[in-house]
């Protein structure tokens, strides 16, 4: 059974900060098979103000914030929203995506 979670601003600012503790183990082992996590424009907003907000303390630059922004868009486990598998992009403008192929018509 894979988990479902959804990771806290505070648990990926505290795994971006120091490579020792939990919020970095959860952080590790994204894309592994014992859990997924679910992300939506909203709370991926607030992650990419926070996270460019400490960006100099953590020793990243903004592209790096982009880089893990784009990461956690991409392993996002979303299976179903809006009635179809879609997955979220992260390219300058927000976008739904659908996993499947569009229907023959």
């Amino acid at each position: 059974m894979t988990y479902q979670i959804v990771l806290d601003t505070n648990v990926l600012i505290a795994g971006l900060r120091s490579r020792r503790g939990a919020s970095f183990e959860l952080l590790s082992r994204l894309g592994g098979e014992a859990f997924e996590i679910n992300v939506s424009v909203p709370l991926v907003l607030e992650y990419e103000a926070v996270a460019r907000e400490h960006a100099r303390e953590l020793g990243l630059t903004h592209a790096d914030v982009d880089d893990v922004l784009d990461y956690l868009c991409a392993v996002d486990g979303r299976s179903s929203i809006f009635g179809g598998p879609f997955f979220l992009t992260r390219k300058t403008t927000w976008c739904l995506r659908s996993r499947s192929k569009p229907a023959a018509r």
